[in-house]
C-alpha cells in the first residue's frame, strides 16, 4: 500500500492505495475485485502494539450474481478496527475486523446491497 502519514503527538494518520480481490464460495461462485482508497488512525501510544480505526471506498467489478446484486460494476465501502504488533522495527502482523457493504450505489437494479463481518490478517513490510 502507497501511503502518506502525518503525525500527530498520539497517533497518526495514513491515507493509502490498497487493492482488493475476495472470492464468495456461496450460493454461487464469483469474484469481486477493485482499488480503493483507505484512512486509518494508527494509535501510537503502546509502544510496539499499535491499534487503528479504518475507513474505505473502492469502485470494483464482480461476477456475482445473487438478488441482492446483479451488476459488473460495485462499490465497497468498510470500516473496521484492529491492530499492529511490530516484531521489529520495520516488520508487524496485524490483525482486524472489518463491515463491509457491497452496493451498485443505485446505477443498476436490484441495489439491495450485502453487507458482511470480515477478518483480516496479515504482515506488514515497511520499506521507507
Amino acid at each position: 500500500m502507497k501511503c502518506n502519514r502525518f503525525r500527530a503527538a498520539e497517533g497518526a494518520l495514513e491515507i493509502g492505495v490498497e487493492p482488493f480481490y475476495q472470492r464468495f464460495i456461496d450460493p454461487v461462485d464469483a469474484f469481486f475485485a477493485g482499488l480503493g482508497v483507505v484512512a486509518r488512525y494508527h494509535i501510537l501510544l503502546l509502544g510496539r502494539f499499535v491499534p487503528y480505526i479504518e475507513l474505505s471506498v473502492a469502485p470494483s467489478a464482480t461476477d456475482l450474481r445473487v438478488r441482492e446484486q446483479d451488476t459488473d460494476f460495485v462499490f465497497l465501502l468498510f470500516g473496521g478496527i484492529g491492530a499492529s504488533y511490530f516484531i521489529t522495527d520495520r516488520t508487524a502482523f496485524y490483525a482486524g475486523y472489518r463491515l463491509q457493504h457491497i452496493s451498485n450505489a443505485n446505477t443498476d437494479s436490484p441495489n439491495r446491497g450485502i453487507n458482511s463481518h470480515t477478518g483480516v490478517i496479515g504482515l506488514s513490510i515497511l520499506f521507507l
